[in-house]
């Protein structure tokens, strides 16, 4: 048995070899010659995330600032794109210049045709996510940077075919009934019965309500649009038993709580709406209890007001309007999710049929 003297004898460092990326290994692809876009590719495939040493690349871009970038920004503002939109172009136009790690006149056609199919296939992110980037590169190239690149005219991306998850109107009702926090009930009634989006909703005044008429007033919703919206009394008189809690001067969603303690009675922040994560969080905790194992978020509440109303027999421009939609055809998706006029349709062509 060999003996190794305390103190003097030292084992040797081996530094450890880097691995290579699992995702520049030749795996083997049990899908091989499949065509998989979209949900497919999330299903089949896990995503996989970008190496370490291009994260470190994006978060040294992240907290840096260059001239270009500069005046991206102020290319993105003088286009009126929405805060939200220029937020989310900036951050794609950083991921792509963290992955090539070139400066811009240094890119060739190339490197932007590498890079998508570095993204497409080793890293299979959704189409949708792909042609994210793509408009924030080729917006860089079109404006911030005028350069010609034949990928950018040639490259495009299938986008799947898909319909919203919709819940039935028994089952938003057993999710409602089990939203007992006074606060999150009446949220929640107001998307459903409004239609409305999910922030639409948390920007919603008391003002914004015109109680004579029934009507709600929409404003600054998507793309800066407003509109009037029916909303039935039974939901007035929801938002006013859950306003009387907080009786907040402006905002029917103040993420604060109303309580007691003597001189103050409202703590939190004052004049912020309730955290949409918060909200989310317990509508779907609520519709899991409730029975429900879609995966669902809070704009299928909106899928399903509007396809209730078709349901109920809404004509479809009604139902546009409602919506605040600019193009028919997005509105006549909810025409596939209708059960009920599937069935009597083909109720119908039973009786049509039945006598030849």
């Amino acid at each position: 048995m060999t003996q190794v003297r305390s103190g003097k004898c030292r084992k040797k460092y081996i530094p450890a070899k880097k691995e290579k990326s699992k995702v520049f290994k030749n795996q083997s692809d049990p899908n091989a010659g499949k065509t998989l876009t979209g949900k497919d590719l999330k299903r089949k495939f896990k995503t996989i995330h970008m190496p370490r040493y291009m994260q470190l690349r994006l978060k040294k871009l992240r907290t840096g600032s260059s001239r270009f970038r500069n005046l991206y920004l102020e290319d993105l503002n003088f286009h009126h794109y929405r805060p939200k939109t220029i937020a989310i172009y900036l951050d794609f136009i950083l991921k792509f210049f963290a992955i090539v790690w070139k400066k811009p006149e240094e890119i060739s056609d190339d490197d932007i045709r590498n890079t998508f199919l570095f993204l497409e296939e080793k890293l299979r992110w959704s189409s949708s996510y792909l042609m994210g980037i793509f408009s924030a590169v080729k917006f860089f190239f079109d404006y911030t940077f005028p350069r010609k690149f034949k990928t950018l005219e040639l490259y495009r991306q299938q986008h799947p075919k898909t319909y919203p998850l919709v819940l039935s109107q028994e089952e938003v009702r057993r999710i409602l009934a089990l939203a007992t926090d006074v606060r999150y009930h009446a949220y929640l009634v107001l998307v459903y019965s409004c239609g409305l989006r999910a922030n639409e909703a948390l920007r919603i005044k008391f003002s914004d309500i015109d109680k004579e008429q029934g009507l709600l007033r929409i404003t600054d919703g998507k793309g800066g649009k407003n509109r009037m919206v029916p909303i039935p009394q039974n939901t007035i008189r929801i938002l006013r038993e859950m306003w009387l809690t907080h009786k907040h001067p402006n905002l029917l969603f103040p993420g604060y709580v109303h309580y007691d303690t003597g001189a103050h009675k409202r703590t939190g922040v004052a004049n912020k709406t309730v955290c949409y994560q918060t909200v989310l969080n317990y509508f779907q905790e609520t519709a899991a209890a409730a029975g429900v194992t879609q995966c669902i978020g809070l704009h299928t509440l909106r899928h399903s007001y509007a396809t209730h109303l078709l349901e109920e027999g809404i004509p479809m421009r009604v139902v546009q309007e409602y919506l605040g939609h600019g193009n028919l055809d997005v509105t006549m998706v909810y025409l596939h999710l209708t059960q009920k006029m599937k069935r009597e349709g083909a109720n119908t062509l039973e009786n049509l049929m039945s006598d030849l």
